[in-house]
């Protein structure tokens, strides 16, 4: 209904002066863009990926969630004052804190890297797992810090956590270089999910 009538959310009339980074554009930062900038404060978002959305994007088939519904949502965003930058991979929090003057940075770069679950038999049909045939996500070394699993595995066993590491880095790499080709090819055309 709000689309259908090109309803806007009402922009807060104070501003607090405050400039809050948000990493990556996905649920979660969208999200946390709309309540800060509603508070007053000045919101920028910055994406690794092509496109804003996150897994909404990727992880749900247009069929279920129509692209243009979800550009729509985030344009509403946008119009209320949130700057949104894609292709903007942040590899030093710190730095892009301290350069854009930002007075607090928000981490929202999702989970894109599949989970297995102890089930009887789990292998037996030889599909891949869901989140793997999606489209890729940001380099994960920057941020593997902030996984609690990965801090206990370095210190109990660094080896292994730095064997694990490479791999997630290196199929990372493989679908992103995949998802960059595919988009090239087919500029407007390229779904990831469907």
């Amino acid at each position: 209904m709000a689309l259908e009538n090109g309803w806007q959310f009402e922009k807060p009339k104070e501003s607090t002066g405050r400039k809050i980074l948000i990493v990556g554009a996905g649920p979660s930062g969208l999200s946390a863009a709309y309540q800060l900038t509603r508070m007053g404060h000045s919101v920028e978002i910055r994406e690794a990926g092509p496109v804003a959305g996150g897994m909404i994007h990727f992880g749900i088939p247009a069929y279920r969630m129509p692209r243009d519904g979800l550009q729509a949502e985030i344009d509403r965003i946008e119009n209320l004052g949130v700057k949104i930058t894609l292709n903007h991979r942040v590899e030093d929090v710190l730095a892009e804190k301290e350069e854009g003057g930002f007075d607090a940075v928000f981490v929202a770069v999702g989970a894109h890297i599949s989970k297995k679950i102890d089930i009887p038999n789990r292998d037996a049909g030889k599909k891949p797992f869901v989140l793997d045939s999606l489209a890729p996500s940001i380099p994960l070394r920057e941020y593997a810090y902030n996984e609690n699993r990965y801090k206990i595995l370095t210190k109990t066993n660094p080896e292994e956590a730095e064997r694990l590491m490479q791999m997630a880095q290196e199929s990372v790499e493989r679908r992103w270089a995949t998802y960059e080709h595919l988009a090239k090819q087919e500029p407007g055309k390229f779904e990831s999910a469907g």
